[in-house]
């Protein structure tokens, strides 16, 4: 297989995966912070006046609510993809965890 190949075929396991990431988070739990890539889609007169915008830019959007249902809004305002998030990102990255024996 040569190289332009295997390229192609990691970024379509990376979208795949992406992808049932984000169509999980409705079924496992309540995210209070998520994200949405390319959100010019979102019809936002359709989002309850409970979901708050934390950031917002042409490549990603990050929501917040303390409403269970704020995917289920978001997949209805015409999101295709809602990830969980944390400070603006999809990691949390300022908590860390080291274990000291």
């Amino acid at each position: 297989m040569r190289k332009s190949k295997h390229i192609a075929l990691i970024l379509v396991l990376i979208g795949l995966a992406w992808g049932a990431i984000g169509l999980a988070v409705p079924f496992f739990g309540n995210a209070d912070e998520v994200a949405v890539p390319f959100p010019q889609s979102l019809q936002m007169e359709l989002l309850p006046a409970s979901v708050r915008i934390l950031s917002y830019d042409d490549k990603i959007a990050v929501f917040a609510s303390e409403e269970p249902q704020l995917v289920s809004h978001l997949y209805e305002a015409g999101a295709w993809a809602v990830l969980p998030s944390s400070n603006g990102s999809c990691i949390n990255l300022s908590k860390t965890s080291i274990f000291y024996e």
